[in-house]
Parts: structure tokens; C-alpha cells; sequence
């Protein structure tokens, strides 16, 4: 570990002084969603623990050792500076309760300082029944074993600052932490494409334990391990294509906090509609220019955009 970084110990987050902005603002990821943001009117997310440092200093620096192979977004500047704490040197990436899914960022007040971000995890303690392991456990145990599993948990973590760092991004361009549809599958978009840079192996071992974190819920419901399936039915090949965004439309509108969303966007065509205006934009977002060409020729052959 590199000396500079604070020490391992898990320290208990300083609650002193923290209230949540009002109205709050939430944006989180769509692996583990439970619920929606009226669940947080009268619940915030509250911090408990600091995330292992080790565990996040590792893949800080993965993030910025490996961005570029999968995205044009600097996403490791984009963490550091909306989430690294110069004056505790650490980063505000915290266990937190009353989750609504498994990771989020939202905004923080301290008496007397400037509005903070903090990047929320899904501990997930008081939601277990029957004994069941939660999330926090589940992760913090595997990491703390050493070997393929503590790298999946790595992986894990990075492809939440990896879709975070996304949010951020086109969220505070926005001027607003309200969670936006076209924002959210772009994120997703690039937690894809980030699973996609994984070799097989890696793949399979973070399908293994997202499938270990489906049962802190109902199983059958698969709300860690549904995202990598969307991802794999739909290829990398084809993440930039309508046919694509229309999977991932889909995905993210029978998740709990996109019920408005869904009315709106309730057919064919106004899904399709969506599509069309996410795919002009997403088109910016991919690293290497050579396959957006590709896909813009497929898309104008295919005469998608000619009515």
C-alpha cells in the first residue's frame, strides 16, 4: 500500500455536524434497486462505516491505470475531484443504511462548510430477515479472504465509480443531482463497457458473486446479477446500436424509481423515440472513433432515422 494512503483501519463515519440537502437528490445505480425516491423523503441515506481504504485506493488507481482502454471520460478525475477529501485524505465513499439500491451518490451538508458529495454503499443490515448475510458482510468478507474473490469485489467497486463517475459528469453539467433516464443509461453504458474490458474469467467470477448478493433479496428476482445478464444478451457489439438501447430502456424501466418514466415511454414508438436521441448522443461517449463510424453507417444503411 502506498504510505501516503490513510490507514486500513475501518473507522466509523463522523456523523457531527451532517444533514442531507433537502429536497434530496439521489442518483444510483440500477444493480440492486429496491426501491425509489420517495423511500428517502423521510429516510435519507445515513453513513455508517468508511469503505476499507485499501479497497478503494486499489481501485482508484485500476481506474486511472485502465479508463482509457474503455472510456473518452477522464473518470478518475472526475471521481477525485467530487469525492476525495483533501483534509481527511481519503474519499468520501461510505457504507451507508436506508439504501435504496446498491450504491448512490447524494449530497451532504457539514455546519459551517460548502455542500459535499458522498458516494453511498448498500449495507444493508437492517433490511436482512431470517438471518440472511447482507451486503456489506458478503463484500467485506470476501475482500478480507485475499485472492479471486477479493479482485471480484474490487471489480464490483469498480464498475460502481465507473457508472457514478458517468452520473456525476452529465448530472452536475445539468446543474441538478435529479435522476434523469437518458443520464442513467448512458451510465450504464459506460459500466458496460467497462465490464466488457474484463477478460472471461473476471466476468464469471463477479457473475458468481453478484449471484451471491441476489440472495439478500428474493433470488428469483435477481436484482444484482440482472444487469451483467442484459449486458451479455446484448454484446458488446452491439452496446451502441438501437437494438441495444432498446434492451437497456427496457431494463431500466421495470426498475422501482423509473415508474414515471415508464408511463411515459409506454410503446414501441416512444421507446424508439428515446433510442434515436440517446444514440446521437452516446456516440461521444465511446473511446474509439473508428467503431462509432461503424455503427453510424449500420444505422444510416439501416434507414432507422429516415422517418
Amino acid at each position: 500500500m502506498h504510505s501516503h494512503y490513510p490507514d486500513t483501519k475501518l473507522i466509523p463515519f463522523n456523523l457531527a455536524g451532517i444533514t442531507s440537502s433537502l429536497p434530496l437528490h439521489f442518483i444510483g445505480s440500477r444493480t440492486g434497486a429496491t426501491g425509489t425516491l420517495d423511500d428517502l423523503k423521510t429516510s435519507p441515506p445515513v453513513p455508517k462505516a468508511w469503505l476499507n481504504p485499501s479497497l478503494v485506493n486499489a481501485v482508484i488507481d485500476r481506474l486511472k491505470a485502465h479508463q482509457q482502454l474503455h472510456s473518452r471520460l477522464d473518470q478518475h478525475a472526475i471521481i477525485h475531484e467530487n469525492l476525495f477529501d483533501p483534509t481527511r485524505n481519503r474519499y468520501r465513499i461510505v457504507w451507508s443504511k436506508n439504501m435504496i439500491t446498491s450504491a448512490g451518490v447524494s449530497e451532504v451538508h457539514r455546519k459551517g462548510a460548502e455542500p459535499e458529495l458522498v458516494l453511498h454503499l448498500r449495507d444493508g443490515e437492517e433490511e436482512r430477515r431470517d438471518g440472511q448475510r447482507y451486503m456489506r458482510q458478503i463484500l467485506e468478507g470476501i475482500y478480507a479472504k485475499g485472492g479471486r474473490g477479493q479482485e471480484s469485489v474490487e471489480d464490483f467497486l469498480h464498475l460502481i465509480l465507473v457508472h457514478e463517475a458517468s452520473e456525476i459528469h452529465q448530472r452536475k453539467k445539468a446543474e441538478t443531482l435529479a435522476p434523469s433516464i437518458k443520464a442513467e443509461i448512458r451510465a450504464i453504458i459506460e459500466e458496460a463497457k467497462a465490464y466488457f474490458a474484463f477478460p472471461m474469467d473476471k466476468r464469471r467470477n463477479l457473475d458468481q458473486l453478484y449471484k451471491i448478493l441476489d440472495k439478500t433479496n428474493d433470488p428469483r428476482r435477481k436484482i444484482y446479477s440482472r444487469s451483467l445478464d442484459v449486458f451479455e444478451s446484448i454484446g458488446e457489439e452491439n452496446l451502441a446500436t438501437i437494438e441495444g438501447l432498446l434492451a437497456l430502456i427496457e431494463f431500466v424501466l421495470i426498475t422501482p424509481d423509473y415508474a414515471a418514466d415508464a408511463k411515459r415511454y409506454h410503446d414501441e414508438r416512444t421507446r424508439l423515440q428515446l433510442a434515436k436521441s440517446l444514440y446521437v448522443d452516446i456516440l461521444h461517449d465511446f473511446a474509439g472513433s473508428s467503431k462509432a463510424d461503424d455503427w453510424v453507417k449500420d444505422v444510416e444503411a439501416s434507414g432507422i432515422f429516415s422517418d
